[in-house]
Formats: C-alpha cells, sequence, structure tokens
C-alpha cells in the first residue's frame, strides 16, 4: 500500500520532537556563524611565513579555543559577546600565534 503526503502536510519526519531541536541549533549556529573573508586562511598549526618556529591557528570558538587561548584573552578587557563572537560579532574569528603548543599571542579579529 502506498501513501502520498497532502500538498502543504507537514513531513512527518520533519515535525517529530526529537528531530525539532536539532534543526532549531543547526538553524541557531548558521544565524551566528557569518561568512568572512578570514575564512580563506583559516586552520590550525598553519606556517607563519617568515617565521618558522611560528604557527598559526584560525577560526571560530571550536576551532581555536583552549585553555591557553583563554587565558590569553581572559587578560583583555573585553565584551563577553566579543569573546564569543556572538551577535554583532558573529562574523569575527579568532587567531592564535603559537611556538610549539605554547600561545604566545591570541586576537579576535573582524574584517
Amino acid at each position: 500500500r502506498t501513501t502520498r503526503a497532502r500538498r502543504g502536510a507537514p513531513d512527518a519526519e520533519a515535525t517529530s520532537d526529537s528531530s525539532r531541536p536539532a534543526k532549531q541549533q543547526r538553524s541557531m549556529r548558521q544565524k551566528e556563524t557569518k561568512r568572512s573573508p578570514l575564512d580563506a586562511l583559516a586552520g590550525k598549526g598553519k606556517a607563519v611565513p617568515g617565521a618558522p618556529d611560528l604557527s598559526y591557528s584560525l577560526g571560530g570558538v571550536a576551532e581555536v579555543g583552549g585553555a591557553e587561548v583563554e587565558r590569553v584573552l581572559d587578560s583583555v578587557e573585553m565584551d563577553d559577546q566579543v569573546a564569543a563572537m556572538r551577535g554583532p560579532y558573529a562574523g569575527a574569528r579568532r587567531i592564535a600565534i603559537c611556538r610549539g603548543v605554547r600561545v604566545l599571542a591570541a586576537a579576535v579579529v573582524e574584517v
């Protein structure tokens, strides 16, 4: 037996309570993260041209996080929304300059 969904009727899978929170969360993340020209340079542990002993990591909170980055950023007085890159700062990116595994500098940058 074949059943057809009525035109305009919600799909059972799309309206299930278990999938709704995941979709809402995904939608919220998409709204919070804006594209940036800096995304072309994003990555972890990339070489710094002209400084062979240094590397950089550039990206969002998830990509450029960790206790050392948080420690450096916490030493600077800034709004919580800037550090979390939310709201008007959703287009910002974090950058960390490292020597080995030691974070030498960190910043939140917006272009």
